[in-house]
């Protein structure tokens, strides 16, 4: 293609209390730049240099559903969708050569708006409906799950082709059916700002722990767990930094189960200090009871840090037990307990070894300039 396409790229509104959900859309918009001579967003909550800086189609969608009644979260829900469906209409005049859906396995209302545009579109899939991410809906998790494998059919059918982020999705019965469709577009670390500096056993004595403070990240049984580490090991200590809507039930079960200070519980990292705090510490822990592929697990590693993380979603991809990182065994307290004395049982040598192949890994798999390649091959499928 010698003219680049014009592209519309739709996302979600951001969810406000997510960092790592910002990053992520910047990432993949860089992509989508580089692909397109001309990009058309629809989205909300986006920061006010996104704005500034690109073109708009409809409005910056003011979405927050925090602290509302479940049915006024379903009606708010249900509303964003047809305003943002209706944004897809407007753009149909632009004559866009695709439209990118980022996130939005769940937003049927703007896929099928495409579908009856006759536009071509790609979805960044997250995996299959994972059972594990809808205990929040608690004695409906069941219902739930049941419309969640309906909604992914629709997705399927809906769209031109599909991006995954991890081969291990494609192993899912209903990825297999369309594996035609599908396409893996690793997300790339930015090897100018994370990058190996420190020796590993020169760091501080530290496991970190980032991300949002939800249930599927499992982080009540890491704080049950971490007393059994700070016995034998009373060198180390938990930092656990991010935000969310259990930070209050996660400063209470600190203060109920180590008093002695050993735990840590910070808001947000800020992003540009991200790499300077990753190649200070030795460990990061994820005992997420699911996850696809996070950021923060391969721009630890590229920082050189050990990474110790359940076996979920794309983690495997990267983590090569005992090589380029440590799998959790389970995410239950004594799994979590065990999987990180396992690792401190490692002479510091080892430990090393295993710090500078999960960054070789990272700078050889997961490079922009890979990621924009594979994203074409996606555009010219189409």
């Amino acid at each position: 293609m010698n003219k680049k396409p014009k592209i519309i790229f739709f996302s979600p509104p951001l969810q406000l209390y997510s960092q790592s959900d910002e990053i992520t859309f910047r990432k993949f918009l860089r992509i989508i730049q580089a692909l397109s001579g001309h990009v058309l967003i629809i989205s909300g909550n986006l920061p006010k240099d996104i704005v500034d800086n690109n073109q708009i189609i409809g409005s910056n969608v003011k979405y927050d559903i925090r602290g509302r009644h479940f049915l006024i979260k379903a009606l708010m829900y249900c509303w964003t969708q047809l305003k943002m469906a209706s944004s897809l209409f407007k753009a149909k005049s632009q004559n866009a050569a695709a439209v990118f859906f980022f996130k939005s396995d769940s937003w049927i209302v703007p896929l099928l708006a495409a579908k009856i545009c006759r536009m071509k579109s790609v979805l960044f899939n997250w995996g299959p409906v994972d059972y594990a991410r809808l205990q929040k809906f608690g004695r409906f998790k069941r219902t739930a799950f049941f419309i969640s494998r309906i909604v992914n059919a629709m997705n399927f059918y809906l769209v031109d082709k599909f991006v995954t982020e991890s081969p291990a999705i494609l192993s899912d019965k209903q990825s297999r059916r369309y594996r035609e469709k599908m396409f893996i577009i690793n997300f790339f670390v930015d090897k100018e700002r994370f990058f190996h500096k420190e020796i590993h056993n020169q760091r501080l004595n530290k496991f970190v722990c980032l991300g949002r403070f939800i249930h599927e990240k499992n982080l009540f049984n890491l704080i049950e767990a971490f007393p059994g580490v700070a016995g034998p090991f009373p060198q180390y200590e938990l930092l656990i930094a991010g935000s969310g809507p259990l930070e209050k039930e996660l400063k209470a079960k600190i203060a109920a189960t180590q008093p002695s200070g050993k735990i840590e519980l910070r808001g947000w990292v800020d992003y540009n200090q991200l790499p300077e705090l990753l190649n200070q510490v030795k460990f990061l822990i994820l005992p997420s009871i699911t996850e696809g592929l996070p950021n923060v697990v391969i721009e630890a590693m590229a920082c050189g840090v050990v990474v110790l993380a359940t076996s979920v979603g794309g983690v495997p991809d990267v983590i090569k037990d005992a090589e380029t990182g440590f799998l959790l065994k389970g995410s239950s307290p004594e799994d979590i307990k065990n999987g990180i004395l396992r690792v401190l049982s490692f002479a510091p040598d080892k430990l090393e070894a295993i710090s500078q192949k999960a960054s070789a890994f990272i700078r050889e798999n997961y490079s922009y300039e890979a990621a924009l390649d594979r994203a074409k091959k996606v555009l010219e499928s189409l």
